[in-house]
């Protein structure tokens, strides 16, 4: 087990990776056109964290997930609403575990 001076060095840490990494660009002569690319990352974030859930249940493929996950990719896509997407996504799930 760690102990809890482990613990608070590893949450400071962490921390302090977090605050110099959001401070770098503004400090100095920064050229925050540069860091155009940084707007794709929460999409990368919740795209590691949707697509496996999306993909497997309880370490096998799942067809109903997948499918519901397509659907909600293409709606997604065209209408650009994420409160329809997600909704569209439910209930398809819903309909797909349910009956079929």
């Amino acid at each position: 087990m760690y102990s809890q001076v482990e613990i608070l060095c590893v949450i400071l840490g962490m921390a302090l990776v977090t605050y110099v990494v959001r401070v770098i660009p503004f400090v100095g002569e920064a050229d925050l056109e540069k860091y155009e690319f940084l707007k794709y990352i929460p999409v990368a974030m919740f795209s590691s964290l949707a697509i496996p859930d999306m993909l497997l249940h309880g370490g096998q493929i799942s067809p109903e997930r997948t499918i519901a996950g397509i659907i909600a990719l293409i709606v997604a896509v065209k209408t650009k609403r994420i409160l329809l997407t997600i909704c569209v996504a439910v209930i398809t799930l819903y309909v797909l575990l349910n009956f079929s």
